[in-house]
Parts: structure tokens; sequence; C-alpha cells
């Protein structure tokens, strides 16, 4: 249920490749290349890839220094005192509520293309569809799951390419690649990805729970495989804008209005399942926290799983808010582990007190200022962000640590 030992090398590189891929990366890749060409869909998938290859080095450097198994990254920081994992954990529980959350609104927007459904009737489907798959076999199954979605992804984005390449109203000799005027965008949208990217995964329990899934030498080479195949889907569906935009440009357009008829359901079928993919990966994520706790405590069972599937359906179903605003504050909160994973991996040179209150107050004003700026109407709501990401920086010591509290 926690961990999958038995899978291949195209396994787990096609999962890794499938739950990375969030319903935004179909909508925005598409976005960016219509509006920005390909530079725009260079700029939303370099530091996606670049993150899974770093990723994959951090956590083998981590494996091949450790004789026992690991199963969470809360049982893999154990250079960290308690106090400074429960951080940790709250940071990838809100990580997994929204990231959840945000796959709901996403299938619940293409519904709304064709059917007057509640709000409800899409919770009930995404979360009744990734609990019948994880239910009795947990990650095993959700790995094994994930390669089919991995290619219905792919094979769908590049069917909606080749038919929007093959439209008599494509003009291929207008396809843009950059724009000197997109510039002044493109830099600042480049440096919020890589910050938001390059921080991401080191509160994500999904990752961390197939990367200890792995033999301890093959991390780093699964994840680089991983990262190849995700390139695929971005190009995919970032083509697809490019080649929409040569036909003529339509102010705001989106991909929906670039896909009719049997195109509109493959459009649905790869967004279906990357969604899927995305929520059954965070249930055996949560469920892994449950079993693993820390010290004592410990929620053995479904109980997480039903926890997290009845609070996000709740807060889907109350709440009105949009794809790229909630992604906006789960970026922010994603990254605040980064810089304290790192120096309890690596280094393990800082000061326990000082660590501890800087990622609170990354916390509480990185986070939590975020939201607070935001629902005012604040628009340099980057500044947050870079304290969410820079402030545990605080907790840098001279001093090596050298006991677990």
């Amino acid at each position: 249920m926690i961990l999958y030992k038995e899978g291949s090398t195209l396994q787990y590189s096609t999962s890794i490749a499938a739950t990375w891929t969030w319903a935004p990366t179909l909508y925005t890749t598409s976005f960016m290349g219509y509006n920005y060409g390909y530079a725009g869909v260079f700029c939303t998938t370099f530091f996606n890839a670049l993150t899974l290859m770093i990723f994959g080095f951090v956590v083998q450097y981590l494996a091949m220094h450790d004789k026992v198994q690991r199963y969470t990254f809360l049982d893999a920081l154990q250079s960290l005192s308690v106090r400074q994992r429960i951080l940790h954990l709250v940071a990838s529980l809100m990580l997994l509520i929204c990231c959840t959350w945000v796959q709901y609104i996403g299938l619940h927007l293409w519904l709304l293309q064709y059917f007057e459904i509640p709000k409800i009737v899409t919770a009930l489907i995404v979360s009744g569809i990734s609990l019948a798959i994880v239910f009795r076999y947990g990650i095993k199954a959700s790995i094994i799951s994930d390669k089919w979605k991995y290619f219905i992804i792919v094979l769908c984005g590049l069917s909606i390419a080749v038919n929007t390449l093959m439209d008599p109203s494509t003009d291929v000799s207008k396809i843009k690649i950059l724009d000197a005027n997109d510039l002044d965008y493109l830099t600042g949208f480049f440096i919020t990805v890589m910050i938001s990217h390059l921080t991401a995964l080191y509160a994500d329990q999904n990752y961390w729970q197939r990367a200890f899934s792995l033999a301890k030498e093959n991390i780093f080479k699964v994840f680089s495989i991983s990262a190849l195949l995700f390139v695929i889907i971005p190009f995919c569906f970032g083509s697809i804008g490019v080649l929409a935009r040569t036909q003529g440009f339509v102010e705001g357009w989106e991909i929906t209005q670039g896909t009719v008829g049997i195109f509109s359901f493959l459009f649905g079928l790869a967004l279906f399942s990357a969604i899927i993919s995305t929520v059954d990966s965070n249930l055996c994520a949560i469920q892994s926290l449950g079993y693993v706790g820390i010290d004592k405590y410990k929620i053995e069972g479904n109980t997480t799983i039903y926890g997290l599937l009845i609070f996000v359906s709740t807060l889907f179903c109350i709440t009105d808010i949009s794809i790229t605003d909630l992604f906006l504050i789960y970026g922010t909160i994603r990254a605040i582990p980064f810089i304290p994973t790192l120096l309890g991996v690596f280094t393990k040179r800082f000061s326990e007190q000082r660590l501890f209150y800087a990622t609170l107050a990354a916390i509480v004003f990185g986070a939590g200022g975020y939201v607070a700026a935001y629902s005012v109407g604040y628009s340099n709501l980057f500044i947050f962000t870079l304290i969410a990401v820079f402030t545990p920086i605080l907790g840098v010591s001279w001093k090596k640590q050298l006991s677990t509290h």
C-alpha cells in the first residue's frame, strides 16, 4: 500500500510524468503557445523537466547515504527536529488539499461546456474513480495505471496537434518562435516559474513515495527519464496553441475553443487522465503520511483518504476560485520546505531554533501574506513568494546540527 518495489523503469517513469502533469499544465502550455509562441512553451516546460531531475539527484544522494528503508519525507529528514518536521507536514497537507482542489476545478470547467452539472456531481466523479483505483492496492495500483494515463494524455495531445496542423486555415509560415516584444513579460514569467518549480517537490509526498519505491541507485536515472517523457506533453499541447494562432488571433482564446467534435472529447479524455493521475496519487500520499506519522502519532487505514476527499469536495462546492489563483497560492506554500530540506539532507548546518521560527515565519508571512494580499487585490504578489522561499535561510548556522530532537 505504501511502497511498490516490483515495477519496471517504464512504469515508474511514466507514473512520475503523468503525476507531474496537473490540470493547469494542459491549459497553461496551450495558452502560452498561442500568445507567446514556442518561447512561451519553453518557459512553461524547461523548469518543469529540470525540477524532476534535480529532485531525483537529491533523493538519490539521501538514499545512498541511508542504511534503512524510508517511506516519506518525514522519516527521511531525521536530522530535523520533530517540530520542524511538523511544519513540513503542515505545508505538505496544505499542498495536497490545494492540489486536489484544483483538479476538481479543472474537470468542472470542461464539463460545464457541455452539461449544466452541479459541483457535487463533479466531486463525486473524481472522488469515486480515484478512490476505486487505490482502495485495495494503494500506490501499486496508482503507478501501474499511470502508465496508461500517460500514454492517453500523449496520444490525445498528439492527435489534436496533428489535426490542427492539417487544418486548411493553419499557415505554418506564421508559426511564432519568439517575438522581441514579448521579452518583458516572458522574463518575469520565466523567473517566477523557475522559483515555483525548482522548489516544488520537497514537501510533496507524491514524488518522495515514488522515489523510495525505486532501487537507490536508479532514482536519478528514472526521474531523468520521466523528465524527458514529461516534455512530450507540454510540447504537444503548446503546439496546439502555436498552430491555432496562425489561423488568426482571437481575443481570450483557450484550448477548449480550438477543439470541436471528437477532438473536444480527446482533450477531455487527456484532461481527465491527468486529473485522476494526480488525485489518486494524492490519496496514496496522504495515506502514507498517516501510516508513518511523526513519533507515536499515526493514522492507519483509509481514514486520511476519506478525510481528504470529503474536505476538498466541501471546499470545491462552497467556494469560487480560479485555477490560476489557486495554483499560485499552493505554489507559494510548497516552496517553504525547500531550503530546510536541503539543509537537513546536505549540510546539517543550521540552528534548530532559528530554522523552526524562520520556517514558521515563512508560512505566516509568505503563504499567509500571499492569501491576504490576494484577497485585497494587491498586485505584487511575487514578494510573498520570495518571502516564503528565502526566509528559512535565517536558520543557517556555521555550527553543524548533530542531534535529532
